[in-house]
């Protein structure tokens, strides 16, 4: 308990802020899902470490709530990728996820039929998906457990889209590049919205300064 009080005391002390996105670097995606709500977040690799570019959290509807654990957290992946399209499309990237059964969902047919549709969605996009020990994925699984944007149905989940080939992998390896403390980020991105660009429903989204 004295633990997570100094983490808190810490988070609310610290004025950090977001890295703005450079297209030199490789992108890196975290995602998680709870009961109430799903979390993301788009990290950069620097020589000292994995930084925050952007974040992610949305509440759940009840219909979503009732999802199984596998659709909630594929839920998460469409919505985060699909928000920072414009950093990711044309890029290869990271997903790392909490979630082991999240390995095999690029390589083959899912026989659950929302996963399905959602694996043909993210068929225009060369990603790699690494399963992660929760410990090392704590900022997601912060924004899903919090989440702080309004629930919305997913308009586009009973529409079957146009398939695409990649090229997807998968690594089982445990990466602990990113830590609890990074919690401190999303915290002073709240209290900075007003001097940065604001999405229509997710947390802050700085500009593209390097994309053509």
């Amino acid at each position: 308990e004295q633990a997570a009080f100094e983490q808190i005391k810490h988070i609310l002390t610290t004025d950090l802020v977001l890295r703005l996105p450079n297209n030199q670097l490789p992108f890196k995606i975290q995602t998680d899902a709870s009961q109430l709500g799903i979390g993301a977040v788009l990290l950069q690799t620097y020589p000292e470490g994995d930084r925050p570019i952007c974040y992610m959290s949305k509440k759940l509807t009840p219909a979503q709530q009732r999802w199984s654990p596998i659709e909630q957290e594929c839920y998460a992946i469409v919505k985060a990728v699909e928000l920072w399209h414009h950093y990711l499309h044309g890029n290869h990237f990271i997903l790392e996820s909490d979630h082991k059964p999240l390995e095999a969902l690029m390589r083959k047919s899912q026989t659950n039929d929302k996963c399905e549709r959602w694996r043909l969605r993210l068929q225009s996009y060369n990603f790699t998906i690494k399963h992660i020990k929760g410990k090392s994925n704590t900022m997601p699984d912060y924004l899903s457990r919090s989440p702080v944007d309004h629930a919305e149905d997913d308009i586009d989940d009973n529409v079957m889209p146009t398939s695409a080939s990649i090229s997807t992998q998968t690594d089982t390896s445990d990466h602990d590049t990113f830590s609890t403390s990074s919690i401190v980020g999303m915290v002073t991105t709240r209290s900075r919205s007003r001097q940065l660009p604001q999405s229509d429903n997710h947390i802050t989204t700085p500009p593209n300064t390097n994309r053509s």
